[in-house]
C-alpha cells in the first residue's frame, strides 16, 4: 500500500492500532488525515474510539494540500463529494503524490484495508481454493462463511509456516462461495515483506493436512472410537514387521557386486573433487552416480519392504484430506529421505580414506562391501524412524482429541477427569 512518506506510514499504523480495521470509512479517512503531520496534529484530538467528530475540528489557516486531504477525508467518511473526480484528475490542482494518496484512500474505502494493502504489491501473491463436497460441508457445518472464517483464523500461523512466511508478516483475506456441489473459499495470501514466502509441494500438503485434520476431526474421532482396538492390533503387527526387517538388515550381509562397484566409482571421483563433499555442491554427473547408488540400495528386498510400509502409511494419512494418493516415487527422488544421499557420499569418501591410510588397494572391494552394508543399516533405521514418527504424530493428534472429549463427558457427569 502506498504512503506519502515513511512518517505517513508510521503515523497511520500507530493511529489505527486500537481501531476497528473493518470500518472502511474510518480507515480511509484516517489514512488521508495522517498523510500530513500538520493536519494530523489539528484533528487527532477529535478522533474517538469509533468515530471522527468533524464538527469540532478547527483548521484555521492551513495549506491547500492540507485542505484537500481534509475535504477528501470527509468525502470518504460521509460519502460526499467535496473533492470531485474532475478535481482529482486535474494535474494543476492535484499533484501526482497527492493523487496516489487519494486513490489509495478510495481503494481502502471500497475494498477494505487488507485488500488495499495488496494492491501494487511487489512480492508474490498466492490464491488458495479450499473446497468440500456439499454433503460434507452440510454435515460438518462448513456451509456458512462464519465456520470458514473461524477455521482460517485459527490456522493462519500454521499456513504461514508452511509458506515460509513469518506469522507477523502474514496477510490474508478470503471469500466464501456457497456453490451447490462444492461450497468453497478463495483465500488470497501474501507477506508484507516482498522477499518472504515460498510454497513447495510439501508446503501445499502441510496446508491441506492441517485444514483437513480440523475440518474432519469429529469424523476422525468417530472412526478411532470404533476402530481403536483394530488399529492397535494392526499398528503392533506393522511395528513387529518393521523391527523384523531392520533386524534382518542389521545382522545380515550385503552381496551386491554392482553396489560395491558404484561405491568405488564414487570414491574415486570424490578423491579428485574440491570443496564440500555434500550432495548439493556436487557436479551433475556425480549427483547422478549418488542417485544410482541410492536406487541400488532400494532394490534390496528388505529395504523395498520397509519403503512399501512407509508409503502405505503415507497413503493412509493422505486419505484423510484427499482422494488422490501421493505418488510413489523412487527412493532417490523422495525428499523425505534426502539425508541418505549425503550418507552415501560420506561412506564413499571414508572408503577412499581407508584405502589410502591402510595402503591395501587390492582389498578395496572388501571395504566397499562393508560400506554397502553400513548404508543398508543406516537406510533401514531411517525408514523405521520415519515410519514411527508419522504413525505417532497421527495417533497422538487423534488420541489427544479423544481424551479431551472423554474428559469433557466425565466433567459433565460430575466425575473426575
Amino acid at each position: 500500500m502506498r504512503f506519502k512518506s515513511q512518517q505517513h506510514k508510521s503515523t497511520f499504523k500507530k493511529a489505527i492500532r486500537k481501531k476497528d480495521k473493518t470500518d472502511t470509512r474510518l480507515m480511509a479517512a484516517m489514512y488521508l488525515l495522517t498523510a500530513d503531520q500538520i493536519l494530523w496534529n489539528k484533528v487527532k484530538g477529535n478522533i474517538r474510539e469509533s468515530r471522527i467528530d468533524y464538527d469540532e475540528v478547527r483548521l484555521d489557516t492551513v495549506s491547500e494540500n492540507c485542505y484537500t486531504l481534509y475535504s477528501a477525508s470527509k468525502d470518504m467518511y460521509f460519502n460526499t463529494d467535496h473533492v470531485s473526480l474532475s478535481d482529482i484528475f486535474d494535474t494543476k490542482l492535484i499533484s501526482e503524490k497527492m493523487y496516489n494518496v487519494i486513490i489509495t484512500a478510495i481503494n481502502i474505502r471500497r475494498l477494505g484495508l487488507e485488500k488495499a494493502e495488496a494492491i501494487e504489491y511487489q512480492g508474490n501473491i498466492w490464491t488458495h481454493i479450499i473446497s468440500l463436497q456439499r454433503e460434507d460441508a452440510e454435515r460438518l457445518g462448513y456451509d456458512r462463511a462464519e465456520a470458514w472464517m473461524n477455521l482460517l483464523r485459527s490456522k493462519r500461523n500454521a499456513i504461514a509456516r508452511s509458506m515460509k512466511i513469518a506469522p507477523e508478516n502474514f496477510r490474508w483475506y478470503a471469500a466464501f462461495h456457497k456453490e451447490a456441489a462444492h461450497p468453497h473459499v478463495h483465500m488470497v495470501v501474501y507477506s508484507v515483506n516482498p522477499r518472504e514466502g515460498y510454497l513447495t509441494q510439501t508446503g501445499i500438503e502441510q496446508i491441506k493436512s492441517v485444514l483437513a485434520r480440523e475440518i474432519f476431526r469429529m469424523d476422525m474421532l468417530d472412526i478411532y472410537k470404533h476402530q481403536s482396538d483394530y488399529r492397535d492390533e494392526l499398528r503392533q503387527k506393522a511395528r513387529e514387521l518393521v523391527e523384523h526387517l531392520v533386524r534382518q538388515v542389521q545382522s545380515g550381509r550385503c552381496d551386491n557386486p554392482k553396489l560395491n562397484e558404484l561405491l568405488l566409482q564414487l570414491s574415486d571421483a570424490l578423491s579428485h573433487t574440491e570443496g564440500k563433499k555434500v550432495y548439493a555442491y556436487l557436479p551433475p554427473e556425480m549427483k547422478n552416480l549418488v542417485d544410482e547408488i541410492v536406487d541400488e540400495l532400494a532394490k534390496d528386498k528388505r529395504i523395498a519392504n520397509l519403503y512399501d510400509l512407509w508409503y502405505e502409511q503415507k497413503k493412509e494419512i493422505a486419505a484423510i484430506y484427499t482422494d488422490d494418493p501421493p505418488e510413489k516415487v523412487p527412493l532417490s527422488e523422495n525428499e523425505d529421505f534426502r539425508p541418505i544421499k549425503n550418507a552415501v557420499i560420506k561412506e564413499a569418501y571414508n572408503l577412499y580414506l581407508t584405502s589410502v591410510t591402510k595402503l591395501r588397494t587390492r582389498d578395496r572391494s572388501g571395504y566397499a562391501a562393508i560400506s554397502a552394508l553400513n548404508l543398508l543399516k543406516y537406510l533401514s533405521q531411517m525408514l523405521r524412524d520415519r515410519y514411527y514418527d508419522e504413525q505417532d504424530d497421527l495417533d497422538d493428534m487423534v488420541d489427544s482429541k479423544l481424551r479431551a472429549e472423554i474428559n469433557e463427558k466425565k466433567r459433565a457427569q460430575g466425575l473426575k477427569s
